[in-house]
């Protein structure tokens, strides 16, 4: 079980989802369907392709945050850090 007592599966799909709500006010959203795909969605926007990896994310005590599983960032163009409050916090997110 992953956090809130979900199945971790669950967790990371309702993640995934609550990210590509967000996208879609940047342009089109695109999920993966192939589960051990390197990057979980594709956001298109302005005739550009972005690879979205999105992970959970916990605050450190340095203002950071922590996800040590996400790092190659050769794999994705967006990581999407979903904390548990909900909120989402980008790295690499194109100007609108």
């Amino acid at each position: 079980m992953g956090q809130l007592g979900l199945r971790t599966s669950r967790l990371g799909k309702q993640r995934e989802m609550r990210v590509a709500i967000d996208l879609m006010r940047l342009g089109e959203v695109f999920s993966a369907i192939c589960p051990d795909s390197p990057f979980d969605l594709v956001l298109c926007q302005g005739g550009k392709m972005y690879r979205v990896e999105v992970t959970g994310a916990t605050p450190t005590k340095n203002g950071g945050l922590s996800h040590p599983h996400k790092k190659t960032s050769d794999r994705y163009d967006i990581l999407a850090a979903v904390l548990l409050d909900g909120s989402i916090v980008y790295e690499g997110l194109p100007d609108a």
